[in-house]
């Protein structure tokens, strides 16, 4: 008979584990700085045109596909696309059970950055009780479609623009003239940017007296609010420059404060994306001002920061453009991972 003593026995219960709040939060803080070092590689890697090319073809790529890399700001993009560049389809661990997929055991997940919101009460020195906010960043996980098994996904739909077909290319005509004229006013605007949206040939436009810009495929007048495109060039290079011109003024109000490359290289970039999600092809595009931003800065930001706060403005505009061509049905919202849940198990 085994004597009793303060041995473990059997059914002894294990001590609980203590919870060390300061070293939990030192791993966050430092999982936080590993995104954020990444981000700034990955910015800091689009030094030039064909670099910057790919990651706008990536986006075009990938623009309606469900659970779209695209549906995420720009900023989580180059994150995803630097810890695993050939990902289509991402979502965090729940999203994906929600499609009937699951995350296989031991993969690992990639990291992006979440905002987040907070609201607290600060007491001024008069004892006035004043309430706050502010935004900070959370490391969150999401895994590419690669990395998950179970019911197959829908194919992506496929979008082909058939600019030989009249009703077709007349209907995208429209739809991005609907574009333009919905632009809502800014501040400093005393009307909404854009008043008319017109297709007309450089003769017509010479009769008219309109023909101010002789040599260009289009442009946009702040002096009278309207756009004109000239229709002597193919259709291909008609809803480009259309797109380019809806660009400008999306993003470029009277008064901005970006320069005339930078407006010409996100107005080019926006163009290429939407074009390039509907199957055409807009020969040999260049972005040769994107080297100069490695050496660069303005007002004080980093030249990363700016290729940052540029590609979130590029990638905002063309889906802006995208859900009107294509219809509501089709829209991508673009989230930040506010409802991911950070692994898998």
């Amino acid at each position: 008979m085994k004597a009793a003593g303060k041995g473990k026995g059997k059914g002894a219960k294990k001590a609980p584990k203590t919870f060390d709040k300061a070293a939990w939060l030192a791993e966050k803080a430092a999982k936080i700085e590993d995104a954020k070092a990444m981000l700034e590689a990955g910015l800091g890697a689009l030094q030039t045109s064909d670099e910057w090319k790919a990651m706008l073809t990536s986006v075009a790529k990938n623009a309606r596909r469900r659970l779209s890399v695209s549906r995420y700001s720009f900023r989580n993009q180059i994150l995803v696309a630097m810890q695993c560049p050939t990902a289509t389809s991402v979502a965090g661990f729940q999203a994906w059970k929600g499609v009937g997929r699951n995350v296989k055991k031991g993969e690992k997940g990639i990291a992006i950055l979440s905002p987040r919101t907070f609201k607290r009460e600060h007491t001024l020195a008069s004892g006035e009780v004043k309430e706050v906010g502010g935004v900070y960043f959370q490391t969150v996980y999401v895994f590419d479609v690669s990395q998950t098994e179970g019911e197959a996904l829908p194919e992506p739909p496929k979008f082909r623009m058939d600019v030989d077909d009249d009703a077709t290319f007349h209907s995208y005509q429209e739809k991005i003239a609907d574009v333009a004229l919905a632009i809502e006013k800014q501040d400093g605007q005393s009307a909404a940017p854009v008043s008319s949206m017109v297709f007309k040939t450089s003769a017509e436009l010479r009769a008219e007296g309109a023909m101010s810009c002789p040599g260009a495929l289009g442009w946009y007048s702040q002096s009278t609010r309207g756009i004109v495109i000239v229709a002597d060039h193919n259709r291909t290079t008609q809803f480009h420059t259309a797109c380019h011109e809806v660009a400008h003024a999306l993003l470029h109000p009277v008064g901005s404060a970006h320069s005339s490359p930078e407006r010409e290289v996100e107005a080019e970039s926006v163009a290429f994306i939407v074009c390039h999600a509907l199957g055409l092809d807009t020969g040999c595009a260049s972005f040769p001002y994107v080297a100069t931003w490695a050496q660069r800065a303005s007002g004080g930001s980093s030249a990363t920061k700016m290729v940052q706060e540029s590609g979130a403005r590029i990638v905002k505009a063309a889906h802006i453009i995208l859900d009107v061509l294509l219809g509501d049905a089709d829209a991508v919202a673009i989230v930040d991972g506010d409802e991911m849940q950070s692994a898998a198990e």
